[in-house]
This record gives C-alpha cells, sequence and structure tokens, in this order.
C-alpha cells in the first residue's frame, strides 16, 4: 500500500512544511532557555515576599488583637480601684498617693496601679493679681494603670468629688497673697511665706514673678503668716512681716501687703580733746528721721554700732549717742556731735562731747572715780593710775546733754593713817562745748581732814 503523502506532489510539500517547522520551534526553544529560568525565579521571589506580607500582617493583627486586649483589662482594673477610691474620705483620699503604686496580674500580664489626688477649683470670675482660682473645690481622683514598657501601653480614668458630699466637717477655700514694694507698687519675688494654725498642717511657699504665693485649695481656719525677704522689712522695721489671715470656705481669699526696702547703717564713735581722737562706748544712741526713731543700745564697752534694718524709703537718718531722744532733751543735737546717714551706709563716724577730766589728790594725779549724768542715765568711770593718761579717763566721750550737768570725783583720804574715809568733789562741765576740767581733792594726810571737797562719801 503507498503512502499518500509520498505518493502525489501535494503530500510531498506538506511533509516538508511540517518539518520546517518543527525546526523552527526547536531552534526557537534552544534560543529562549535562558529566559525562561529567569521568568521561574522571579515567580519563586514575587511568592515568597507576598508570603512574608501575608504572614506579617497575621502577627500584627495578632499583636493588635492582644493590646487591645490587655488595653481593655487595664481599663477595667482602673475603673474596679476608681470605684473603691470613691468610697474613702476626704481625709483617706488626701493618702492614698503615700502607699504608693501596686501590682495585679490576670491573664498572664502584670498591671501597674497608681493612684492620684488632687484639689481643684472652680474658676470664679473676679480678677485678681495672682492667677487663683476658688469657689468651691474639689478633690480630682486619678487612676492610673499601665502594662509593659511603651507610653502607650498604660490606661488613665478620673473623677471629681466634693467635700461637700462626703460627709466631711472641715470645709476648703482659696488663698492668694501678694507682696508688693512699698516705693514701686510692684510684686516682690522670693518672699517666703509660711502659714500655720492650731489643728492644721504647716503651709509654705515663695512669692513668684508677679509678687504671689497661692493655696487653690486649703482648710477654712484662721492662719497666722510670716512672711520675710532679705534687705526687706515691715511699717515697723520688722525683718519678719506677721498677719493674721482668715480663709473662708468655698470662697477665695485675696490679701495683699507692702513690704519695705531696708537696710542697715553701720559705723563708729569717737571724741576729741584738741587733736587727739579717742574711741568711745556711750552704750545707747538713738537713730531718727522725724518720721522714724529708734533707741538703740550696744554692749558696755563696744565702739562700733551696726543699727538693725530700718526702712529705705523715708529719707536720710541723724544718728548721735545717748538714751534720750531731742524730744527728750528738750534740744536739738548740733551736727558737731551726730551724723546724717542713709541706709546701706558704712563707716558712719559719730562724734561725741568730750570731757577730759583731770583728777588729783593732794596735789598729785591719783586713780579716782568719776561720775557724770548725762541724759537719764549715771555714767561710772575710772581715771588711769599710770601711763601717760595718768589721772585722765581712756574715754573722755560722753553723750549729748544741752547745758550744764553734775559732774563728780572722788577719792579715799586717812584718818590718822588707820581709818580710809571716801572724800569727793561735786562739779559742773557744760557739754555744749568739749570741756578739760581739772578736779583737786584735798585733806590733811594725816588727819584726813577734808581741804576742799564737797563732801564725804563716795560719787
Amino acid at each position: 500500500m503507498l503512502n499518500p503523502l509520498r505518493a502525489t506532489p501535494m503530500g510531498v510539500t506538506m511533509g516538508r512544511t511540517i518539518v520546517t517547522r518543527l525546526r523552527s520551534l526547536r531552534h526557537r526553544f534552544a534560543s529562549e532557555s535562558g529566559v525562561a529560568l529567569m521568568e521561574i525565579m522571579m515567580s519563586t521571589l514575587v511568592l515568597g515576599v507576598v508570603s512574608v506580607g501575608v504572614v506579617t500582617g497575621m502577627d500584627v493583627a495578632q499583636n493588635v488583637s492582644g493590646n487591645q486586649k490587655s488595653k481593655a483589662t487595664a481599663a477595667n482594673i482602673a475603673e474596679s480601684e476608681l470605684e473603691k477610691l470613691r468610697g474613702l474620705t476626704i481625709e483617706e483620699l488626701q493618702t492614698v498617693q503615700a502607699g504608693g503604686p501596686t501590682t495585679k496580674v490576670a491573664g498572664s500580664v502584670t498591671y501597674t496601679i497608681t493612684p492620684t489626688t488632687a484639689w481643684v477649683a472652680d474658676q470664679r470670675g473676679t480678677t485678681y493679681a495672682c492667677d487663683v482660682q476658688g469657689g468651691n473645690t474639689y478633690m480630682r481622683i486619678t487612676v492610673t494603670v499601665a502594662w509593659g514598657t511603651k507610653s502607650s501601653q498604660r490606661v488613665a480614668i478620673n473623677t471629681i468629688v466634693s467635700p461637700g458630699t462626703r460627709g466631711v466637717t472641715r470645709t476648703y477655700g482659696a488663698l492668694a497673697i501678694r507682696m508688693t514694694d512699698s516705693t514701686s507698687g510692684l510684686g516682690i519675688p522670693g518672699v517666703s511665706v509660711t502659714l500655720s494654725s492650731s489643728g492644721q498642717s504647716n503651709r509654705s511657699g515663695v512669692t513668684d514673678s508677679n509678687g504671689c504665693v497661692v493655696w487653690n485649695s486649703i482648710p477654712a481656719a484662721t492662719w497666722q503668716m510670716q512672711a520675710s525677704r532679705t534687705n526687706y522689712i515691715d511699717a515697723d522695721g520688722n525683718e519678719t512681716l506677721t498677719k493674721e489671715v482668715s480663709v473662708v470656705g468655698a470662697d477665695v481669699t485675696y490679701n495683699e501687703y507692702q513690704m519695705f526696702p531696708g537696710g542697715r547703717i553701720s559705723g563708729q564713735f569717737h571724741s576729741m580733746v584738741g587733736a587727739t581722737r579717742y574711741n568711745s562706748a556711750p552704750e545707747a544712741y538713738v537713730v531718727t528721721n522725724g518720721s522714724v526713731t529708734r533707741e538703740l543700745t550696744i554692749p558696755a564697752g563696744q565702739t562700733t554700732f551696726q543699727t538693725p534694718p530700718l526702712r529705705g524709703d523715708v529719707g536720710s537718718y541723724k544718728i548721735f549717742a545717748g538714751a534720750c531722744t531731742e524730744a527728750e532733751l528738750g534740744a536739738t543735737v548740733p551736727g558737731t556731735y551726730s551724723a546724717t546717714a542713709t541706709v546701706g551706709q558704712t563707716n558712719v563716724d559719730v562724734r561725741l562731747p568730750s570731757w577730759d577730766v583731770v583728777t588729783q589728790g593732794n596735789g598729785s594725779t591719783d586713780s579716782m572715780r568719776v561720775r557724770i549724768d548725762a541724759c537719764q542715765k549715771t555714767y561710772y568711770r575710772s581715771t588711769r593710775s599710770s601711763s601717760t593718761r595718768r589721772g585722765r579717763l581712756d574715754d573722755p566721750g560722753f553723750p549729748y546733754r544741752s547745758g550744764s550737768t553734775t559732774v563728780c570725783t572722788d577719792t579715799q583720804s586717812s584718818f590718822i593713817i588707820i581709818f580710809p574715809v571716801n572724800v569727793k568733789l561735786n562739779g559742773t562741765a557744760n557739754f555744749a562745748a568739749d570741756t578739760t576740767q581739772t578736779m583737786n581733792v584735798r585733806w590733811f594726810p594725816l588727819l584726813g581732814t577734808p581741804i576742799n571737797p564737797s563732801s564725804s562719801g563716795s560719787c
């Protein structure tokens, strides 16, 4: 039997065509073998990326679901703790922070529970120089529940309670205190303020740049306030301003007080005999400017002084020795025996009138006691028995005294050598000007009979 393809011309032609196409396909597949391999590799990579994304998405979804679950648990814990706190009294609520945070485990997660309380107040319509809130005062309770280490892993809820609804007898109010400078009217920053009241805990604060210190919630009571700052005094010259402050419940108490710029004056006292200067110790001195007068003392024998704080807004001060004011003296102390100074000055030199007394007994200088009355005070001093001031006072300065005053010197005589007798001589001295005076106390050496003393006895 013959093959039709090979038996006819048409069959021959079709067979050649099929062979040619088969050869062409073989060559084509051989030339594109590398491209097919690349396509297989890219398909594998895309499949891997898609698979990782799907897995990651499933993991994130699982984490989000877990965090939401923890957050819901934390919220439930916070609400439960808040309900417990709502049942406490105001006094108990004020101490809940002292116990510190607590922990609770739920579903293998550890939760940290932190309760806090704070006083808050309604804003009132009244405008004050200080930033104060007033009116009915409330307590805010906040419960924070945290888990993990991220800041987002925490829940905080709060509520407000009113002392009036808690059955508490003590009410609260707001207190604002402002300290102002008497010269400028501006607030004084840095003033330390303390409050004390019977049965209450002490409060303290420091004024801000506006001179304010504020307690937005404080028990209604009568408080003793003390305020102080370096270089400031009250109107009376005290370094601490003391006032009584009454806080009214469910309201604002706003008080403004003046403080005065203050400072000290320091210097020394002296007297003059001719051109010789002597340090003097008057024991008392007066500082005055007409509106303010201070009678001050210094330790016996001390020749320098430092005043207590004085107001600096009232002008200069006049300083002179003695325990008497000019009104008590009945005279104006002259500029020679006084000094004018302003607050803050140092090395102020105040001169005293001098009485340079020379005491003699039977013609020779002796150590004697001298008494002088000056400005309602009696001074007793002794002359030296040796050295260059023999028979004279080391300190010849005495407080100013208008007119004359009585002076006295005494010494001891002998009556027939055996019996000592004090004899004295009285004189006068004018303290309107410096005075040098010799006082002779004479007697018969053996008999002790006075020759010129005023009388026997001692000054």
